[in-house]
């Protein structure tokens, strides 16, 4: 997930408000799903206006046509998965937007580490400087990262994207919410 916050004004409310909606969302699910996890939080005028949508393989029918195929030329392909992109969105009075983000590159990656770095890779290139003010993503980590691994990772993502990652960086704790974490020093 991505949280999307439109400006700093609205970050603490934000994080409050979206941090308790995971939380409810976490608490009602019988099993967490395989990614459900925050990847980082991005202050973005727009919100999620110029981000990808994730656009998947559609399924074969009975007949042999694919859902979504032109049915006068059913021989063709379907569309092909995008890298990343926007599966699907809560938004709450445009203030933010929380959303789920899917993609072949985020799946094929082995830890979160790597699908947040995939994730600014394929996203920050296009939509980062239209929509973004300079350090205005900040990595999110699970609570139960270790305290250690955090500062080079920290370093690696500012060193990767210095006009975009800031200093500081949340943690995203299954029974509490977003929580906001110490400044990297860099």
């Amino acid at each position: 997930m991505l949280l999307l916050v439109r400006s700093a004004d609205d970050l603490g409310a934000s994080i409050e408000a979206a941090g308790a909606f995971l939380v409810h969302l976490r608490r009602r699910s019988v099993k967490p799903r395989e990614f459900d996890e925050v990847l980082g939080l991005w202050l973005r005028r727009e919100l999620d206006a110029d981000l990808p949508t994730w656009i998947w393989p559609a399924p074969e029918s009975r007949a042999g046509v694919r859902v979504g195929d032109d049915p006068v030329d059913a021989s063709g392909p379907g569309p092909r998965e995008t890298a990343v992109g926007i599966r699907e969105a809560f938004s709450l009075l445009g203030l933010w937007s929380l959303c789920w983000i899917d993609g072949t590159l985020l799946r094929e990656a082995k830890n979160p580490g790597e699908r947040r770095l995939r994730l600014l890779e394929s996203l920050a290139t296009d939509a980062a400087p239209r929509a973004s003010r300079p350090g205005a993503f900040f990595p999110v980590f699970e609570a139960t990262e270790p305290s250690g691994s955090i500062e080079p990772i920290m370093r690696e993502l500012g060193d990767r994207f210095p006009h975009l990652v800031g200093g500081r960086w949340f943690v995203d704790d299954r029974e509490l919410g977003l929580l906001v974490s110490k400044s990297a020093h860099r």
